[in-house]
């Protein structure tokens, strides 16, 4: 029997898996009661993807030999596969009581913690494993990994370089170093890893979506879209390749290919879907003619995303739509009350959406563009679209400087945003050039602007805050409304400037530019007119872009004050 059974593991080895199977069948049939036999064909029945069948034979080895650490083992990858952890996790640590000195099992065990999110427990495994075994190149990756996600860079950057020293030809490994080697603004040694890593392994997924994200960052979205092509000619519909290519798409201002494929970001075979599609009594709305019909809009993702999109709201009045109703995040609830043309508006916080009364058809808000056909040559970017409530703009009147030309500023964004650290600004000094052109005073719309360090206006900085008083958007857009200019970096505030009409300059970063701001332009189309874009370059730091601001500052003030001066003294007299 142990001359078969090494000869089952043999053709395993070899990629022969039918043959192993075919013989362990054979053997199965004259020797169902053996145990190590059973741990083989188990094996080989999970090679060919037969996962009830392999967990059969293991349960009944278990039965037969309790105290075979390997089959306990290999029970617990079955399950912790087929995401059944709380069934796993007990296997691996039975292996685990019968030969502590497993490093397979620790390896193991540390997967299933860090899927679990107990990362202090994986990392405990993974060492273990490795104490074990140093040479056991996955729990290297693996650990990398991990203290990559705990933003350990350092440990993790010399945790991938040693399983690289061990195995320089494993894609896997190369591509961990690249997502590390990009976090550190590495760009180019991350391209060269994802490339190897590529070269090893022509066949993977993952390594064309790590190579075209790559490319999407670096405003190279033609080479791009290519790759998440070839992602897509080896998995077809990949739901993050569909998804990234989207993103690529649309950033190239191709919204008829972009708006089709953006629905991925929906999609439950996404790694991190955007969001979870509701679950209502009545169908979504596939672009059918809603004339003399009932629709429910939900909101998605940012606040900057619904004030983008809900200049569509009108749009669909005027299409025949009966009885329109909005849900919004509560912040936006005050702002959206008026102008929209919505007939029921629902802060989210305040209602269950299952609750609302049944309507015709439901969407979600950034699903409108895809069923009206949206292009740049009918983007409907009639300014403006929101407007401020007088009683808000009376209540902050008296706040507001009375001399010079009225410039707010907001220089950081949410930190939950997924490209935050690149398109923020280290702290408010930064605007330091700003304070030397005259005839200028500074509001800060900041929220919250003492929160965070280098947010407090320091001893010099001619800053009125006014951002860390307001309690939603009402109160924001009361104060922009009585501004000049608006500057600040990508956020709510800018898409509130531009839906209000609001003269507005944004401050791009260099990696990551969000695909609504296109490529290569100084304007947008969604808000004609009134925005003017400064593009970071992708080695360029901040302090330049600020110089350019300063300088332009300075010369739209020469060149528009006067204008602005004598229109506000109109207001003032009217």
């Amino acid at each position: 029997m142990e001359e078969n059974l090494s000869m089952i593991m043999a053709l395993l080895a070899a990629g022969r898996v039918v043959e192993a199977s075919l013989l362990a069948r054979e053997l199965l049939s004259t020797d169902a009661g053996n145990a190590a036999l059973l741990n083989v064909a188990a094996i080989c029945a999970a090679r060919l993807d037969q996962p009830d069948q392999a967990e059969h034979h293991w349960r009944q080895a278990l039965i037969l030999a309790p105290e075979l650490a390997d089959i306990h083992n290999n029970l617990g990858v079955l399950l912790d596969a087929q995401q059944r952890p709380v069934e796993a996790e007990p296997c691996f640590r039975a292996a685990l009581r019968l030969r502590p000195d497993y490093p397979e099992a620790h390896l193991n065990l540390g997967n299933l913690l860090k899927g679990r999110k107990a990362f202090a427990a994986a990392e405990e495994a993974y060492r273990q494993a490795l104490h074990l075994r140093p040479d056991l190149v996955e729990a290297h990756n693996n650990l990398g990994s991990l203290l990559h996600a705990l933003g350990r860079l350092d440990e993790a950057e010399a945790v991938f370089q040693v399983a690289l020293t061990l195995a320089p030809t494993s894609a896997e490994a190369h591509n961990n170093y690249g997502n590390l080697l990009d976090l550190t603004r590495r760009h180019d040694e991350a391209e060269a890893a994802f490339w190897q890593a590529l070269r090893l392994q022509p066949e993977q997924v993952v390594g064309y979506l790590n190579l075209g994200n790559l490319f999407a960052k670096r405003q190279r979205h033609a080479e791009a879209i290519t790759v998440f092509l070839e992602a897509l000619h080896r998995r077809r519909q990949d739901a993050d390749a569909l998804f990234f290519l989207s993103i690529s798409l649309l950033a190239l201002g191709r919204y008829a290919e972009g708006w089709p494929l953006y629905e991925s970001r929906f999609d439950i075979g996404k790694k991190d879907p955007v969001l979870l599609l509701p679950r209502l009594p009545f169908p979504r709305w596939q672009g059918e003619n809603l004339s003399g019909k009932s629709l429910l809009v939900l909101h998605e993702q940012g606040y900057g995303d619904e004030i983008q999109f809900c200049r569509f709201m009108p749009i669909l009045k005027e299409l025949g739509v009966r009885s329109l109703t909005l849900v919004c995040k509560a912040p936006l609830k005050g702002l959206f009350a008026q102008g929209l043309g919505v007939d029921h508006l629902h802060a989210h916080d305040a209602i269950q959406i299952e609750d609302l009364p049944a309507h015709d058809a439901w969407t979600l808000l950034l699903s409108i563009p895809l069923h009206l056909r949206i292009t740049l040559d009918n983007l409907p970017a009639s300014l403006p679209y929101l407007h401020p409530l007088p009683e808000r703009m009376a209540l902050w009147a008296p706040r507001l400087p009375t001399t010079g030309l009225r410039v707010g500023l907001v220089w950081r964004g949410s930190s939950g945003h997924v490209n935050n650290a690149q398109r923020s600004l280290p702290g408010v000094a930064i605007l330091a050039p700003l304070w030397t052109v005259t005839g200028v005073s500074f509001i800060g719309l900041q929220k919250a602007a003492t929160e965070q360090a280098g947010d407090s206006p320091s001893p010099g900085q001619p800053l009125v805050d006014l951002g860390s008083e307001v309690v939603d958007f009402a109160d924001t857009a009361a104060i922009i409304a009585q501004l000049d200019l608006v500057i600040g970096v990508d956020t709510a505030v800018v898409h509130l400037a531009g839906a209000l009409g609001k003269p507005c300059w944004v401050l791009l970063p260099g990696i990551g530019v969000d695909w609504r701001w296109l490529q290569h332009r100084s304007d947008s189309p969604w808000y004609p007119g009134v925005m003017r874009l400064f593009r970071q370059e992708e080695r360029e730091g901040w302090p330049a872009v600020i110089k350019r601001v300063g300088d332009a500052l300075r010369a739209w003030v020469s060149e528009q004050g006067s204008t602005v001066r004598a229109a506000r003294s109109h207001q003032v007299h009217a």
